[in-house]
This record gives C-alpha cells, sequence and structure tokens, in this order.
C-alpha cells in the first residue's frame, strides 16, 4: 500500500510557500520503524526542502505521569 492512500487530506488549503518547516504532532507509535505517518512526514519534508519538526505534547495529569516517563519519552524522540 503506498502511503498517499493510508493520508486523508483534512483541509483544502494549499501548502505553506513561506513555510519553514514540517511539523510531525506524534501522539503514538513513538518509532521509527512502521511508522507510517512519520514516513509520510519525512518523505513530505524531503519533497519541500524543509527540516521536519517532531512534535511531543506531554500531559502531565494522566494517571502514570511522571518526570521518570517524561525523560524517557524525550530522549526517544
Amino acid at each position: 500500500m503506498h502511503l498517499d492512500e493510508r493520508v486523508t487530506q483534512l483541509s483544502e488549503k494549499p501548502i505553506n510557500k513561506d513555510a519553514r518547516y514540517v511539523l510531525y504532532w506524534m501522539q503514538m507509535y513513538k518509532r521509527v520503524d512502521n511508522n507510517h505517518a512519520l514516513k509520510f512526514s519525512v518523505e513530505r519534508a524531503n519533497e519541500l526542502k524543509l527540516p521536519l519538526v517532531v512534535y511531543e505534547g506531554l500531559k502531565y495529569y494522566y494517571p502514570w505521569a511522571s518526570d521518570r516517563m517524561h525523560t524517557f519519552i524525550l530522549e526517544g524522540v
């Protein structure tokens, strides 16, 4: 399956020609292998000749939140 078949376009807006980066909002699947969303983002950034910025939105109010867990997540990114 081609990556474009896995992507749903949510906006009709064209790509911002003044963009300085491609943003990948990571919420799940914090891995490089078998991560179709990350692969698509890398390919798009390469096509546009822009850096890829990975955003990991950490929350502090879930039951197992801790500095140790957040350090582990951020070091993995």
